[in-house]
């Protein structure tokens, strides 16, 4: 699938705090101490109203370009902890920039002796994957210094709302539960799943996926335990890094504190749809045990139109699946992509439905997703077009934008309107950027 996206993900790091060491800024982060008596109920957990806002750093010259986006968390009932892991997301990204700026000086010095001098980059951002009962953020870091490819890392922090403590893997399971085991198998089940779509490659042998190991960066999301792997780690370039979405409900019975899974009113499965005539399979989701039979039926009329779109004259070797990227009861966000041909020409697929899960199960796109009124519509281009420049487009071509929500996200994607672009062009916004202007009755 070709698309441009927000930014690259590579080395994965699972950064925990509170008396756990980590190569980067290991003795800042043993200094992390809990205060005894944190200890809080699910209520309070919940009514805790942790913001994560962004503290900005841009430098665009002719050595290079800086764009950062450092998360700062706001609203913890612990400050104190607060304050410290906010003191080491920023000092990892002062750390990395540093490293670019000595480079820079190292090429300058290289560049006076007839070499030919890159100009480096250095792009952060952040998304915060779940902030109930756990609060997981994700801090993605990528620096180009000069050579044929840059230097990608993913920064995984989770840390228990209640105790605030760090959270490593083991953590989530009962003492002597074999959850090794049980990840184990269904990342090796969905390994063989998506070679045999040919979805991603997969090294076998000594190179492959063996087991997750004590200290496996993950991140929590939506009722889902995301295990993740660097570039390169169980796969070659080409597959980036590879990421196993486990629902916590299937590893119930060994998991130290269920309170974590949360009660969704609506069950999901998949079906397929195959016409071998034509070479085509659609893989989609449709729900059930949804409160209200009209409700449910409305909403499966919706997951069925990519069918509907796809699955007619014209349309050949098509080969779509889905990822659901947003899914509580507010919000079921699900994004198809796939190749295929029409008229005989390639085309890549992506498209998305988004439902409001919390009221009348109608679609969400990006026309009702604004208020109504030019003065809404007005501030988000203006906030989409300077996203769209971070990114190195002019402005955002504004003819059949569509979006997806993922974390606390909205993502924004379009097919370029000139006739020979085969990618889509792609990036996301913070919610919170947003939020004045996000219509809330569909």
């Amino acid at each position: 699938m070709n698309k441009k996206k927000v930014i690259p993900l590579g080395i994965v790091g699972c950064l925990v705090i509170g008396g756990i060491s980590f190569a980067m800024s290991d003795s800042i982060e043993k200094n992390i101490i809990k205060k005894p008596g944190s200890t809080q109920s699910i209520q309070e957990q919940q009514n805790q109203n942790i913001q994560v806002k962004a503290k900005e750093i841009k430098v665009n010259n002719q050595l290079g370009n800086v764009q950062m986006r450092i998360p700062v968390i706001e609203g913890m009932k612990d400050t104190h902890y607060q304050d410290q892991l906010n003191d080491i997301i920023l000092s990892h990204a002062m750390k990395d920039q540093e490293e670019v700026e000595k480079q820079v000086k190292e090429n300058e010095e290289m560049a006076k002796e007839g070499f030919e001098m890159q100009p480096y980059e250095l792009f952060v951002d952040y998304s915060v994957k779940e902030k109930d009962r756990v609060f997981s953020l994700v801090v993605q870091t990528y620096m180009y210094t000069g050579g044929a490819h840059g230097t990608p890392r993913t920064d995984c922090y989770n840390v228990d709302l209640k105790e605030y403590n760090a959270i490593q893997i083991n953590d989530l399971f009962k003492e002597n539960a074999d959850y090794k085991k049980v990840i184990n198998e269904e990342i090796k089940k969905q390994i063989k799943e998506q070679q045999s779509t040919e979805e991603r490659i997969y090294f076998d042998g000594e190179e492959g996926f063996k087991s997750i190991s004590d200290t496996q960066s993950f991140y929590i999301e939506d009722g889902n335990i995301v295990v993740c792997f660097s570039k390169y780690e169980i796969a070659p370039g080409a597959s980036g890094e590879p990421e196993f979405k486990i629902p916590l409900k299937s590893l119930e019975n060994i998991l130290k504190d269920t309170n974590i899974i949360p009660v969704l009113n609506y069950d999901i499965e998949k079906k397929v749809v195959e016409d071998k005539a034509h070479n085509i399979k659609i893989v989609y989701p449709q729900i059930k045990n949804c409160k209200g039979e009209l409700k449910e039926d409305y909403i499966n009329q919706s997951l069925q139109k990519v069918v509907e779109i796809y699955k007619k004259d014209g349309y050949k070797d098509i080969n779509i699946n889905y990822e659901i990227t947003k899914m509580n009861n507010e919000i079921l966000s699900v994004i198809f992509e796939g190749t295929g041909k029409v008229i005989g020409k390639d085309i890549n697929i992506q498209y998305s439905v988004n439902l409001d899960m919390k009221k009348s199960g109608s679609e969400i796109d990006f026309e009702n997703f604004i208020k109504k009124g030019e003065q809404s519509k007005k501030e988000v281009m203006k906030i989409l077009n300077g996203q769209a420049k971070v990114y190195g487009l002019e402005e955002l071509e504004a003819e059949g934008i569509r979006i997806y929500f993922k974390a606390d996200q909205v993502f924004f994607y379009y097919m370029p309107l000139d006739d020979s672009a085969t990618s889509f062009i792609e990036f996301g916004v913070s919610k919170d950027q947003l939020m004045p202007y996000m219509n809330t009755d569909f």
